[in-house]
């Protein structure tokens, strides 16, 4: 049906400057809209979309830290794959950001399968994929994950008056946090430093809304 009359998907949220991406589905046709905010940052072109045709978004990977880590974005893709397995650009820039989660709810909804794959150049200059989860599930899981210096905070500072357990709390959250990206994030060594970087930024979090949270419940409480 999705063939038959004009149709646009949105690949992302509201986004206030103007830069959520879409598809636009016309008379068998297919077209990437980057959105007003990224034009001219984009490639894009027209491409055929027959029936049992999915969408791929595919993101290059580079090594960042130190070689092997595989750990920096070098460019996005977005794929027509045919029934018969044959591939067709629709769209490629480094600005070329895909909502995971809205773009495959927004697909599914149309009946398009969507597909995300990350990948590097493999020794032998062969591509090493891995697909990437699109569940909302586990997209959520990975939010409230990321977010818990915030929230952790926030109820530590409101509950817990020793220093030592404030510390201990905050320690053993980041310790969750971290055996969770050491199971995502490939070879250890990148798990490793993702966790070295990622501690300064988690305890400046966790430290902040323990004060925030005591500011503002002590100020309520002395009116």
């Amino acid at each position: 049906m999705v063939n038959s009359q004009s149709s646009r998907i949105a690949l992302g949220t509201y986004d206030p400057w103007r830069r959520t991406p879409s598809l636009e589905i016309q008379h068998g046709k297919i077209k990437f809209l980057p959105g007003k905010g990224l034009q001219g940052q984009v490639e894009t072109t027209e491409a055929a979309f027959p029936l049992g045709a999915r969408v791929e978004y595919r993101i290059r990977k580079g090594d960042m830290y130190f070689k092997g880590d595989h750990g920096q974005a070098l460019g996005r893709t977005l794929w027509v794959i045919e029934p018969d397995g044959s591939r067709k650009l629709l769209a490629s820039g480094f600005s070329l950001y895909v909502h995971l989660g809205a773009a495959s709810r927004n697909l599914e909804r149309r009946g398009i399968p969507f597909r995300v794959v990350s990948f590097y150049e493999g020794t032998n200059g062969e591509p090493v994929e891995t697909e990437l989860s699109t569940s909302r599930s586990r997209l959520s899981v990975g939010l409230f994950l990321a977010s818990s210096n915030l929230w952790l905070g926030v109820i530590a500072g409101l509950f817990v008056h020793s220093v030592g357990y404030l510390i201990a709390i905050g320690a053993l959250a980041f310790t969750v946090l971290a055996i969770a990206t050491v199971r995502s994030a490939g070879p250890g060594r990148t798990a490793f430093i993702k966790m070295i970087s990622a501690l300064p930024t988690y305890a400046v979090g966790y430290a902040v809304a323990v004060v925030l949270a005591r500011f503002i419940f002590g100020g309520i409480s002395r009116r």
